[in-house]
């Protein structure tokens, strides 16, 4: 039972309560007032009236009977009712510790153990949430048929052949995603991108540091810009993590002015939990959908080719595992058609172009770019999130350098993915650094039970190359990757273990790498190490 149902339904035993107390109060007082007059009327012997009238006599004994009975149906009712609100109580206070179980098992990257009790309420939540959804649907379903048939009196071709958008408009018709419809008919075509000649990530990250630090006044090291360059590359999910003022939050703005393709800042509320409070939601009642930010963005970036950054501003000021779930699934489904986002529950007549039966493709040009602080008042990324997103470090500011404004570069996915697939091929890892991952996976196995699956390893194939691509060292690039993604494990693990073994591991570090090959991995273990 969620929190929503038991305040409806400690409204509805108040409301019956109040009702039942009004009727006992005018039963009882009816008929004490009735035996009164009765009493002054005969002397106080009610004989007589028993003899001479016997109608009135068992009308008055019925209204005793029915008050006595009801006063007794109220008491039974209050006693039920409190042992409803008890049960309730019971049940808010099992899912609230339920959740703290959950938080904390993800935190640590631990499964969650389900008592029955705990499976009954997920279930008991389920079916509420399908009984809602149906109910949604059902609405949305009649004010569509209620908008057709409007439509179809005035003479208007509704239909997927014949948009009605601009006709709605005309006809007096409420979108229920008015941003989004607005959008159609400000861009009825999709946006190619028309790439610069001769472009090349090298030439992109130079470019970039030049015109942020020219143009933005904002410093950024040759590293961090290729870093940030060659994430895209390797994942659609980024993490901007480090101190605050090191520039989080204007990279990814920056870099979205640099390619003419503006980024959104969607800053993340403490208090989000679900997918709706990301999305929005469909109000039933006036029939529109609340559009928020993120939705905006999402529908806007699909309208053409061109790299869209959507910034989450603070993003583990609340529980990323939680209100980002649906778009990491998402994500890893291999085939693009298949991303489809839900927004309603159902299509209805006038939806936005791309908006099919509820529903729109995720743009295949979006990136999303998480910043995070990690303070007190922030939680934890778990190994969900890590896994699936790029990660970067901003610990510090670069130093301020001579630049020149400069303009911008202009380029579509299209070729910009065929940069990114080029360097794979130019740039690959060797078979020595395959060897060293190997040898490295190996060793965490056995001594800490750390290890890393397929997707670190298929991030690690697009990372380097990229990295490499910006003409930087990519044993550089595979020591980012091995400290930011992988040792960062050992953090969770025996603290005793990684303080005894630690120096084995950076002697194992020091002959695959080279003495002082990995400083980031080596820095990462003593880190680790000394705060265990």
């Amino acid at each position: 039972m969620t929190n929503e149902q038991i305040r409806q339904s400690n409204k509805r035993i108040l409301r019956y309560a109040l009702i039942v107390s009004l009727c006992i109060m005018v039963l009882v007082g009816t008929s004490f007032l009735l035996i009164l007059a009765l009493e002054r009327r005969y002397n106080g012997d009610l004989t007589p009236l028993m003899q001479d009238n016997p109608r009135a006599a068992t009308i008055l004994w019925i209204l005793l009977s029915v008050a006595a009975i009801t006063l007794i149906a109220f008491l039974v009712f209050l006693i039920r009712a409190r042992r409803a609100w008890f049960r309730a109580m019971r049940q808010r206070r099992r899912i609230r510790r339920r959740k703290k179980r959950e938080a904390k098992a993800l935190s640590r990257g631990k499964k969650v153990r389900y008592s029955r009790k705990d499976r009954k309420d997920m279930e008991e939540e389920r079916q509420e949430k399908l009984r809602r959804e149906r109910f949604e649907a059902a609405v949305a379903r009649k004010r569509g048929a209620m908008i057709s048939e409007a439509l179809k009196e005035k003479g208007i071709k509704t239909g997927p052949s014949h948009p009605a958008d601009n006709e709605l408009v005309s006809a007096g018709v409420a979108h229920r995603f008015p941003t989004l419809s607005a959008y159609d008919e400000a861009h009825p075509a999709f946006e190619m991108t028309v790439s610069d000649p001769g472009l090349t990530l090298r030439g992109m990250c130079e470019g970039f540091r030049q015109y942020a630090a020219g143009v933005k006044g904002l410093y950024y090291s040759p590293s961090d810009v290729a870093s940030f360059l060659a994430s895209l590359s390797a994942s659609h999910t980024m993490i901007l993590q480090g101190m605050s003022g090191t520039g989080k939050t204007s990279l990814p703005i920056a870099f979205g002015e640099f390619l003419g393709s503006p980024t959104v800042v969607v800053p993340v509320q403490p208090t989000w939990k679900e997918r709706s409070d990301i999305l929005g939601y469909f109000n039933e009642f006036t029939g529109r959908y609340s559009e928020s930010e993120f939705l905006k963005a999402l529908y806007e970036a699909g309208g053409g080719d061109s790299p869209r950054l959507i910034v989450l501003d603070e993003a583990n000021i609340a529980r990323v595992e939680y209100y980002f779930a649906e778009f990491l699934s998402l994500l890893e489904l291999p085939e693009r058609g298949k991303r489809r986002v839900s927004a309603a529950p159902s299509g209805m007549d006038g939806d936005p172009r791309r908006m099919r039966g509820g529903s729109m493709l995720l743009p295949p040009n979006v990136w999303f770019v998480m910043t995070a602080n990690n303070d007190d008042s922030t939680f934890a990324f778990s190994d969900k999130v890590y896994d699936r997103a790029s990660v970067i470090d901003l610990d510090r500011r670069a130093e301020p350098f001579e630049a020149a404004p400069r303009p911008g570069v202009r380029v579509g996915l299209p070729d910009l993915e065929r940069l990114f697939d080029e360097a794979c091929l130019r740039y690959g890892m060797t078979a020595r650094d395959e060897r060293r991952v190997a040898r490295l996976d190996a060793f965490l196995r056995s001594a800490f039970g750390v290890s890393f699956g397929n997707r670190v390893y298929a991030q690690m194939r697009r990372y380097v190359p990229a990295y490499a691509a910006c003409g930087l060292p990519p044993l550089e690039a595979l020591d980012q990757l091995l400290a930011r993604k992988v040792l960062r494990k050992l953090g969770s693990a025996n603290p005793v273990l990684v303080r005894s073994r630690s120096g084995e591991l950076l002697s194992l570090l020091a002959e695959l790498f080279g003495e002082g090959g990995a400083p980031m991995c080596e820095a990462s273990i003593r880190r680790i190490a000394d705060n265990g």
